[in-house]
């Protein structure tokens, strides 16, 4: 066996890695005591991480995807805000219908931090992911005036959802809703469970920044081995833009990527509505100098700049 041919198979920059941890484990002593054979290296499986000490999700070696997944871009950053919950709270509250319900400014913020805290319990393998930017948000209660009848969804989004969001930013659409969504029927649970009472979350906003939908997707399906419940789940339309009302400073930031809206992604159709937001010629009036559209994207392709989100509701 020669030493040399098996090194040409590695980087510089791998070999220097291997030194650097036998030196953080041993010191430089334990790389001569080894070369000298009086010591010698054992190796042993240890548990997977899947988040980076950034908040990424780590690609899984075992990814069958037809997309790999792309190197995170260390430029993107998103700071972490002060979070003051009656301050977010009234936020949502001055951009949703009046006949929305929200809990107490207190009782968002125990339940947040309940949230993360069982986030935390986790270990250093999950809870690395609050190395990102996390955003605890609300998802108003919606009073049932429609007794047994179902409700329409896209009636449902445009009325509540996309309403609120236009306030505060031009929305522009190329697709039309019923276009991008499947029939009323498939989100009867979430619909129901905002008929109940609000719906309280941690979101995160790029912990998989550069990845696919169908990517993200078989690396969640991995992570949730590890569990008796899937941790996370992807987001849609109505937690992105409770977030993005409550956290403008963070969300509508002129150099952000755009939101995928994976929880909606129609997979035998290959495709995920996504928000897109650009610079517009001039300032609106009354609105920021930015503004949306809602698209569709394809869920086997890699986007620098459109990243699935995520949200965990314990």
């Amino acid at each position: 066996m020669d030493p040399l041919k098996d090194a040409a198979q590695f980087t510089g920059s791998q070999i220097a890695t291997v030194i650097h941890k036998i030196r953080k484990a041993g010191g430089s002593e334990a790389i001569r005591e080894i070369l000298a054979d009086r010591k010698k290296i054992i190796v042993e499986d240890i548990p997977p991480k899947f988040f980076d000490k950034n908040g990424r999700l780590i690609p899984s070696p075992n990814l069958t995807s037809a997309f790999s997944v792309p190197d995170p871009d260390r430029a993107f950053y998103l700071k972490q805000p002060e979070i003051n919950y009656k301050d977010r709270l009234e936020r949502l509250q001055k951009y949703f219908p009046e006949e929305t319900i929200f809990p107490s400014a207190d009782g968002f913020e125990e339940k947040s931090n309940l949230l993360i805290e069982e986030i935390q319990k986790y270990g250093e393998d999950i809870a690395n992911i609050l190395k990102g930017t996390y955003l605890p948000i609300c998802l108003p209660g919606v009073a049932d005036t429609t007794g047994n009848s179902p409700i329409n969804y896209h009636e449902f989004l445009h009325g509540i959802f996309l309403a609120a969001m236009e306030k505060i930013l031009r929305l522009s659409s190329t697709v039309k809703l019923r276009d991008i969504f499947p029939a009323t029927g498939e989100y009867d649970d979430h619909l129901d469970r905002m008929k109940k009472s609000p719906t309280i979350g941690i979101y995160f906003p790029y912990p998989l920044q550069g990845y696919s939908i169908d990517t993200a997707d078989e690396s969640l399906c991995e992570l949730s081995e590890h569990f008796v419940f899937d941790p996370f789940m992807f987001t849609g339309i109505t937690e992105t833009v409770a977030a993005i009302i409550a956290y403008p400073e963070i969300l509508l930031a002129l150099d952000i990527p755009s939101f995928s809206l994976a929880g909606l992604a129609v997979s035998h159709l290959d495709y995920s509505p996504c928000i897109k937001f650009k610079l517009s010629h001039g300032p609106q009036e009354g609105k920021a100098n930015l503004f949306s559209s809602l698209d569709k994207i394809r869920t086997s392709k890699c986007y620098a700049d459109i990243s699935p989100g995520l949200l965990f509701v314990g």
